[in-house]
């Protein structure tokens, strides 16, 4: 019950966080150069979502991340990959999942600070103005480390999506992302 608890807390107190810094970092995008989170928003806001090429769960959520970004075009979805992975192997991941968003690359973890993320996959949805709206799970297919559900039944990230594209707050602010933890 404490952990539970301070784990609240601690998530609720991350959305707090100023994302002004985050969005204006230079990032390596893998179709070349540099570029900014700001850069990529589109009218109805951006999803940002930590990704890991040998992470498991972010392969098996690639399907569900296609299906979103084609349901929601007025909102920008960049893959941001927290893991050393080379562009060739990001390219591949990309290939092999049909992920047709763009994919930047942060080794150095300065967006994944600026955002305390934790976990890939963990996604962050920004409203047009830069303010973070939700950020946690896709859904709640996984509930641990290799434990999943056979029905999904709690639609965290397309709540938020509907709800920003509604002009309302998300149901859900805050939940806990399950899957690779990301190394610091």
């Amino acid at each position: 019950m404490r952990f539970t608890l301070f784990l609240l807390l601690f998530l609720s107190s991350c959305t707090s966080v100023s994302t002004k810094k985050a969005m204006q970092l230079q990032l390596h995008a893998i179709e070349g150069g540099l570029t900014q989170l700001d850069l990529q928003m589109r009218d109805s806001g951006l999803v940002v979502i930590m990704l890991d090429a040998e992470c498991p769960i972010c392969q098996k959520y690639t399907l569900t991340l296609r299906e979103l970004e084609a349901r929601y075009p007025k909102t920008a979805f960049v893959g941001v990959f927290t893991k050393w992975n080379d562009d060739e192997a990001i390219t591949s991941f990309a290939r092999q999942y049909e992920l047709k968003l763009p994919l930047l690359q942060d080794s150095r973890h300065r967006l994944v600070r600026a955002l305390k993320a934790t976990t890939t996959p963990e996604v962050f949805l920004f409203d047009p103005r830069g303010t973070l709206q939700y950020r946690g799970a896709i859904d709640n297919w996984f509930y641990g480390l290799g434990n999943y559900r056979p029905h999904i039944t709690e639609y965290y990230l397309e709540d938020a999506l509907k709800a920003l594209y509604e002009g309302k707050a998300a149901p859900v602010k805050v939940t806990r992302p399950i899957g690779c933890i990301i190394q610091q």
